[in-house]
């Protein structure tokens, strides 16, 4: 359980940054400007530079997203709980018992899901990103390109926007994939949750939250 909250924590984290500095579009171009100036300088420059918090945040995320829904094959160590093969580029690599025991790779992972755990709707969504992927850099497979991002500096059009953004939408597509059969109930019961506080706000001094913190992020 408490791994779970990492987890939501983490996510909604990603979430937070990558929304960060958007300004309600009613306002008015000077309100918008003292607003800004009006924030603190620290937490104004963390805003600045969401992108860079973004993709650090988003490659563990995505593991331990990647881990959960292969909870089969592999636990939130990284320790190989039963046997498969990843095959790629003609290579093949065994994880299980009688050969590599601890999986550390985000690339296998990715393979892994994709080849062993994905349903044909996952591993359709996980396609379109991966030419999507091999538009950018083409010079590996896609996944080893979500692998080299992530234990390299940035490389050619790469930038931080590209690979936050594309990290997070990874992780969102397999986690939605994951609750698609409660995907319903979970909507609805958020959907009356906000309508409950933007009500009760009403009614009280304190805003319990504000209506611009849920997404979209303007009402």
């Amino acid at each position: 359980m408490e791994k779970e909250n990492d987890i939501s924590n983490l996510f909604s984290t990603c979430v937070r940054a990558s929304l960060a500095g958007i300004q309600n579009p009613k306002l008015e171009r000077e309100e918008a400007r003292k607003r800004v100036e009006l924030t603190e300088f620290n937490t104004r420059k963390l805003v600045t530079n969401r992108h860079l918090v973004l993709t650090y945040l988003s490659f563990p995320l995505l593991e331990a997203i990647l881990k959960k829904a292969c909870s089969h094959y592999v636990d939130y160590s990284g320790r190989v709980l039963n046997e498969f093969e990843i095959i790629k580029a003609h290579k093949h690599k065994k994880y299980g018992k009688n050969n590599t025991k601890i999986i550390s790779s985000l690339s296998d992972l990715l393979f892994l899901l994709y080849d062993n755990v994905a349903n044909q709707d996952l591993r359709k969504q996980l396609t379109f990103i991966r030419s999507h992927i091999a538009e950018i850099d083409n010079s590996k497979d896609p996944f080893d390109v979500i692998y080299r991002w992530r234990n390299s500096s940035l490389h050619g059009q790469e930038g931080f926007p590209t690979i936050g953004g594309t990290v997070l939408n990874i992780a969102i597509i397999i986690a939605l994939d994951e609750i698609k059969d409660k995907y319903n109930e979970i909507r609805l019961r958020a959907c009356d949750k906000v309508q409950w506080e933007i009500q009760n706000a009403s009614y009280t001094s304190t805003l319990l939250r504000a209506p611009w913190n849920n997404y979209p992020p303007f009402l």
